[in-house]
């Protein structure tokens, strides 16, 4: 990795929140170059992994596989804020995440720099006109790949045929209760202030509203984390994988139960199925 390439962007302030904003005149054609983009990543803060770590649940002194994901939000943003990306910021919806230790790493080794090099997959349009992307980040220590990311996102929605879907799960829950949380008033908040994610939608009701949500909605890589740390917990194993879908917003104040079956985790608020992941030890 070039030691000339740019140091990952901060995530959050005003300063991009407004860059945010300005995208909203795109209008979602042409596409994004190709190349690879490529970040530096200074070692990390100590306190601010044990903060993570604490907030979240995980035991022990290593970095979690979902810290990982705070270093590559910053290299997808700094994508979706270029130019060359067609789609407004504010538009985007996170409907899927992949995280992954390559095969033979023991983990990111906090105390050294390191790389991130990401891309962006568009996909062809579906049938009811809806776009989907995917942001790629692959994070290297030494020349060597150690992780990788893949965050999927609903760019812009289609054109519903038929009645809406209103109706709750179908099924119950699947597996053993494995844990269960609450989250406050101000979850959203203190998930933004560790994470630099400072959407409007997870922070206050006022805010949540301008968007279109009744109450504030919780991160989904929050809920995330919260799975990969109950399953580590409970099965003493450090995760390799985990490859989480988001079904539906988790809204705040609320609770969240977690049902595991194998290594299939299912999050449920409010009687509804929020998100499910496939986790690998």
């Amino acid at each position: 990795m070039s030691e000339f390439a740019p140091p990952l962007p901060p995530m959050g302030g005003a300063g991009t929140l407004a860059s945010a904003l300005l995208t909203l005149r795109r209008a979602g054609r042409g596409m994004p170059s190709a190349d690879l983009r490529h970040f530096r990543v200074p070692p990390l803060d100590a306190a601010h992994v044990a903060t993570y770590r604490d907030a979240l649940g995980f035991d022990g002194p290593a970095v979690p596989l979902t810290y990982l994901y705070l270093l590559a939000q910053r290299s997808h943003l700094a994508l979706m804020l270029d130019d060359g990306f067609p789609y407004p910021v504010p538009g985007v919806v996170h409907v899927a995440n992949e995280l992954a230790w390559d095969p033979g790493v023991a983990g990111w080794r906090a105390d050294r720099p390191g790389a991130i090099e990401a891309g962006v997959a568009i996909e062809p349009p579906t049938t009811s006109g809806a776009c989907f992307l995917t942001l790629h980040a692959r994070l290297l220590q030494e020349d060597r790949i150690v992780a990788r990311c893949g965050s999927r996102y609903l760019a812009r929605r289609g054109t519903r045929r038929g009645a809406p879907n209103t109706a709750g799960p179908t099924a119950p829950p699947a597996g053993t209760e494995v844990g269960r949380y609450a989250l406050s008033a101000d979850a959203g908040r203190r998930y933004a202030k560790v994470s630099g994610d400072a959407n409007p939608i997870h922070l206050w009701p006022w805010s949540a509203r301008l968007l279109g949500f009744s109450r504030p909605i919780i991160h989904g890589m929050h809920t995330v984390a919260r799975i990969a740390a109950e399953m580590e917990r409970g099965t003493g194993a450090s995760l390799r994988r985990i490859d989480a879908r988001f079904v539906k917003p988790v809204p705040i104040p609320g609770e969240v139960v977690l049902y595991a079956d194998a290594g299939c985790v299912q999050a449920w608020s409010g009687g509804v199925l929020a998100a499910e992941a496939a986790c690998e030890f």
